[in-house]
């Protein structure tokens, strides 16, 4: 293989120089001749030619076990391995950092075998990344599950009196098999029985008070701590709410939780009210005032006239419905997505994936939202790695969607994730109400340049437009991606929810249509873990503003839900629907039981004293709160004292007349082994799954195992050194000669 081929195109001159030089005769001809090949050597060494050599690699004679040793693996059986390798043994007081630990021991070119549950809340990239960096590989002991489970409870810690709350009881099982559990309430049986990982149960509390949950498993096992689980449930006076408008069925929907007063008009004095809705425009002063202290406002009124200051909307600027939005796809097409570059004695990337990695799975997203949009939509594509660069300028949909999608097909990886100056490339792109849609897994990879995360924070701080990052892959850096959107008021989503985009970016329709509505936004505490079935009518024709927060669209990307804070105000505004939001709130009652819940805040906000201590569990200590000086609180902030509490038993617990529940260790709250996690891990790294009927295999496997090594190698040297030696040979031939 030539790596600079143009060199060659000389070779006609040196065809013609040799022509002349066949004519001639005796020692100018052998001259000639020799000064010929040199030239012609010279030109072969810069043309760079290089032959690629492929050699099984057979330097590793052991095998090192990676024992998990923290509480978890008591769950599972974990028995003496004696197959000739070393043993590394690493013990923590939790999981947290299991697979950091292992990355830690990996050596150069080795084998390793990796005995552990996998019960970790860390990624596993980065011990991929170390076994692929090392030219290592991991191969997976699958363990048995000993007679093991776990128990936990989900659902709300407050409430109010008359209202249904739904709990949750969910175990988990090493053997994966039904266990016997125990529910009580109070002391009083909610159920005994046998349940496969969860059991639900709803409940309505009559008046303000403490409640405590308990589920535990009945029989003994092993890790004894995990088998029972506190709840606590506190019971609140109902937060009042003041309603501006004429009282209907929103009022009757609302009224289990919240004790509304309703009125024409606002009054004078509204500091008693934790929230107001409006159901009209409303302009007052005191109103603005009252969100700007930290109360809250959901507005549910028509907007055609004129939309108050307060709100998180403005007109659109797409007055007819027609114009659609200007969305830039950029696309992270970098080695680190597409493959694994490994570094050992030689240098070559292999691709990990038989799919062909996660800039491919990108790929087809991008591919997919452009095939999936409005015609009326503008879409741009930029690409980048170490750089960006342009692969479609936006264009209108209606006449440019299948050259736009060929021109997506045609991306292949290539180079480092410099996620900045994607950014960057997409900024020249962007216009203030434009949206730039990044598709990337947000890893930074180990490159030679300094302070990419940072670079990337600030470059996203000076786009115009929103960002929306999609995190791609199994383990996407959620904490970067999530942080650079919302510097954008834009927001995140994981690969599983772009579809989610086709509800955001619409052509506008009819306003009297049935449209189905969906959540774009699901970061949001009204949204998070809420899918919507139904559709909605009467749409205002507004945009979120460029701080506000588009939460619900319809399919035709029209604004159905958006909220944002106005000084220390919650406000959410609804878009669609009439003012009781009658059909919504038939089809989807969460949405506007949650949207009030947001805009009222913590319940007890406005009381003039206040204490409290929330549930937690081991190794965190719980922390008691209060608005006033308790002995043992330190003061943080104007009417807020902390301290944490010492306790160390599991159990219920009391603190100044607050119940608090105090809970086991959450490592040990889902147990047996993790093997989609795990066997990812051997995937990725060239290992193996081994049983323990076949753990015998691995010490003849070892011996065994070869890797196939890349070599390229080059031929410059070697023809450089010929033309030297065949220079010497002229010389001290024209020196025998007398011609030197």
């Amino acid at each position: 293989m030539l790596q600079n081929p143009e060199f060659l195109l000389l070779t006609p001159l040196i065809l013609y120089s040799l022509h002349i030089i066949l004519k001639k005769q005796g020692y100018s001809r052998k001259i000639g001749l020799s000064r010929a090949l040199i030239v012609s050597l010279l030109l072969l060494a810069v043309s760079s030619p290089t032959i690629t050599q492929e050699a099984s690699s057979n330097t590793q004679e052991k095998i090192n076990i990676l024992v998990d040793n923290t509480s978890s693996m008591n769950a599972v059986e974990n028995p003496e391995l004696d197959i000739g390798g070393e043993k590394t043994v690493f013990i923590r007081a939790n999981s947290s950092n299991i697979f950091s630990q292992a990355a830690q021991s990996i050596e150069q070119d080795s084998q390793n075998l990796l005995v552990t549950d996998g019960q970790t809340t860390e990624p596993s990239s980065d011990l991929v990344k170390a076994a692929n960096r090392k030219n290592a590989s991991i191969s997976i002991h699958r363990l048995n599950g000993k007679k093991e489970s776990a128990i936990t409870i989900q659902g709300p810690s407050t409430t109010v009196p008359e209202a249904e709350n739904r709990f949750t009881v969910k175990t988990s099982s090493a053997r994966e098999e039904p266990v016997t559990i125990n529910i009580t309430l109070d002391g009083e049986k909610i159920y005994n029985g046998p349940t496969n990982k969860s059991y639900t149960f709803t409940r309505k509390f009559s008046s303000e008070g403490e409640h405590i949950i308990k589920a535990e498993i009945e029989g003994k096992d092993s890790i004894q701590r995990n088998n029972q689980y506190y709840k606590t449930v506190k019971v609140r006076e109902k937060p009042e709410i003041l309603s501006i408008g004429s009282p209907g069925s929103l009022e009757d929907n609302l009224n289990q939780f919240y004790d509304i007063e309703n009125r024409d008009q606002l009054p004078e004095e509204l500091d008693k009210y934790y929230s107001i809705i409006a159901k009209k425009p409303v302009e007052n002063n005191n109103l603005q005032t009252y969100l700007a202290q930290g109360n809250g406002l959901m507005y549910t009124g028509s907007l055609k006239d004129k939309i108050p200051s307060y709100l998180p909307l403005k007109q659109s600027e797409n007055d007819d419905g027609n114009s659609g939005a200007k969305v830039i796809i950029l696309i992270d097409i970098s080695e680190a997505t597409g493959g694994e570059c490994v570094r050992g004695t030689e240098e070559f990337c292999i691709d990990r994936s038989s799919s062909g990695g996660i800039s491919k799975e990108s790929i087809q997203i991008a591919y997919s939202l452009v095939d999936s949009l409005k015609k009326n939509n503008k879409v741009g594509v930029v690409a980048y790695s170490g750089d960006s660069y342009l692969v479609s300028e936006p264009k209108t949909l209606a006449y440019n969607r299948e050259s736009i999608k060929e021109k997506i097909s045609r991306i292949k990886p290539q180079g480092p994730s410099f996620h900045d100056l994607g950014i960057k490339g997409a900024s020249e792109l962007t216009e203030k109400n434009d949206t730039v849609v990044m598709l990337s897994d947000g890893n930074i990879g180990t490159y030679n340049r300094q302070d990419i995360d940072g670079k990337t924070r600030r470059q996203a701080e000076s786009l115009e437009g929103k960002l929306i990052t999609i995190g791609m892959g199994e383990e996407p850096n959620k904490p970067l991606l999530q942080d650079i959107a919302e510097t954008t008021d834009g927001y995140y989503l994981e690969n599983r929810e772009a579809g989610r985009l086709n509800f955001r970016f619409g052509s506008g329709g009819g306003e009297t249509q049935y449209t189905p509505i969906a959540v774009v936004n699901p970061n949001h505490f009204i949204t998070r873990g809420l899918e919507l079935n139904g559709d909605a009518t009467d749409f205002e024709k507004v945009d979120a503003k460029r701080t506000g927060k588009k939460l619900v669209a319809s399919s035709e990307g029209q604004e159905v839900l958006s909220a944002w804070r106005y000084g220390l105000g919650r406000v959410a505004a609804f878009s669609a629907g009439n003012q009781n939001l009658g059909r919504i709130s038939d089809t989807d009652p969460t949405l506007v039981s949650k949207t009030a819940s947001w805009t009222v805040g913590k319940p007890q906000r406005k009381r003039d004293q206040w204490k409290s201590v929330e549930d937690s569990a081991k190794p965190e200590k719980p922390e008691a709160k209060a608005s006033y000086q308790i002995k043992g609180l330190t003061k943080r902030s104007e009417d807020l004292y902390t301290s944490k509490i010492n306790v160390t038993e599991p159990g219920v617990h009391k603190w100044e007349g607050e119940t608090y529940a105090y809970n086991y260790n959450p490592e040990v709250d889902e147990v047996g082994q993790d093997m989609d996690k795990l066997e990812n891990i051997a995937q990725e790294t060239g290992g193996m799954i081994y049983s323990q009927n076949n753990i015998e295999e691995i010490s003849s496997e070892v011996d065994q195992t070869s890797r196939k090594v890349v070599k390229e190698i080059s031929l410059m040297p070697y023809l450089l050194l010929l033309a030297l030696i065949v220079f010497l040979g002229e010389v001290g031939y024209r020196k025998r000669k007398g011609r030197l």
